[in-house]
């Protein structure tokens, strides 16, 4: 017959509703899985060279909090990754274990004030005299 397309007849519609079907429902299905629950971030004083002692315990023990109930909702690499984070070498200045997660953390000796921002390099301040 003139226009049909081999192999193309009226069985063929229900066989690509169902792929079609199929490529949206399964990433969506794998993207629905629950979040791991972690502890909101610990609640801290303002940072000062007083207390920066204080916080990097406080956000090691969130960590570990966060790692002790990534295990037990079943995520071991998230637990792993968490607990890596609690060790006592690590100095964090803050630590959120919700969603994706984000941690800040201090490396090497700080002289002055530097941050260092994604995709940019290091912007160096002066410490000001206050008179």
């Amino acid at each position: 017959m003139r226009g049909e397309r081999p192999g193309g007849g009226a069985g063929s519609a229900p066989c690509w509703a169902v792929l079609v079907t199929a490529a949206v429902v399964v990433p969506l299905t794998a993207a629905a899985r629950p979040p791991i629950p972690a502890p909101a971030p610990a609640t801290l004083a303002p940072l000062t060279a007083a207390t920066l002692e204080e916080a990097y315990a406080a956000n090691r023990a969130n960590a570990a909090l966060a790692s002790r109930m990534a295990a037990a909702h079943g995520d071991r690499h998230r637990a792993a990754a968490d607990r890596a984070l609690a060790a006592p070498s690590r100095r964090l200045l803050s630590f959120d274990g919700r969603g994706a997660g984000r941690a800040v953390e201090v490396f090497g000796r700080p002289r002055g004030t530097e941050r260092r921002l994604p995709g940019g390099g290091p912007v160096a301040s002066r410490p000001t005299r206050s008179t």
